[in-house]
């Protein structure tokens, strides 16, 4: 719950107060400080890690997320709050599961179950929702506030 509660406050709070820092400053400094925060926590619980007991893939792997997954994707989020309204760059987060289903069945061939399916349509649809459109109030559907025939206004504001 404080992680959600904590994503939502920090994207409107850079969108806010930061908004023309460059997102690879933001994204460089959010990196390290939590790379040194969760290394103090991992070596206070677990001990310092064996590094040279892990394997070529093992390295590769925490390399690739650290990058791609992490580095790349911090960046874009960035850029989503700086072109985005808070709420909608929030969103990415709910695609999360949907990459991971997406490259799980791609990658690892991993089986979509009957249960994933529905779970899917409902974040999309969610994603849909949250950025759509609304439309003005006595509109007809399509139709654009400036698309709309403008009245002339009662006499007695023309003056007459």
């Amino acid at each position: 719950m404080l992680a959600s509660a904590s994503y939502g406050v920090g994207a409107v709070y850079l969108r806010r107060r930061l908004l023309g820092v460059d997102s690879m400053v933001l994204a460089g400094l959010q990196s390290v400080i939590a790379f040194a925060l969760l290394t103090a926590v991992l070596a206070f619980v677990e001990g310092v890690p064996d590094l040279p007991a892990l394997s070529a893939r093992v390295a590769l792997a925490a390399g690739g997320l650290a990058v791609l997954s992490s580095g790349i994707a911090i960046v874009i989020y960035y850029w989503l709050l700086r072109n985005l309204h808070a709420a909608q760059a929030a969103l990415v987060t709910y695609l999360v599961p949907v990459t991971a289903v997406f490259w799980g069945w791609f990658v690892l061939d991993e089986r979509v179950g009957g249960a994933v399916v529905p779970g899917l349509v409902l974040i999309m649809t969610g994603i849909y929702l949250v950025n759509r459109r609304p439309r003005a109030a006595g509109l007809p559907p399509g139709a654009t506030p400036t698309s709309a025939p403008v009245a002339s206004p009662p006499a007695r504001e023309r003056g007459g």
